[in-house]
């Protein structure tokens, strides 16, 4: 994903779980959030509840090999902007990185915040 994302011009960081995602926030400027749903340390529904309590309007790309069943179950309280679903095909992810960044400059907050 890291290099797909970079090879059409994004600029990416990487996190190896949420808490470490968690510490980027105060010292770096994001417009887009991409979690898995599971992760270790801090999982991607943890991750979210937390973007949504402090920087409510960041946009959030989930992805997760569970069923859509077992995702809806596990986010009760926090609700991503979009779902993609393993597999996918590059072209996919593209699209929702670019819908979902373009919503970003609609509202001309570069931050998300």
């Amino acid at each position: 994903m890291e290099r797909l994302l970079s090879s059409v011009g994004y600029s990416v960081t990487c996190a190896e779980n949420g808490e470490e995602a968690w510490r980027l926030f105060p010292t770096a400027r994001f417009h887009l959030v991409i979690t898995d749903l599971r992760m270790p340390v801090m999982n991607g529904p943890d991750l979210l509840r937390l973007l949504r309590q402090h920087v409510p309007r960041m946009p959030v790309l989930l992805v997760s090999g569970d069923s859509p069943a077992r995702v809806q179950g596990l986010l009760t309280d926090a609700i991503p902007d979009a779902i993609l679903f393993k597999p996918y095909p590059n072209s996919e992810l593209l699209r929702m990185v670019s819908h979902l960044l373009s919503r970003v400059q609609a509202t001309g907050d570069d931050k998300g915040l």
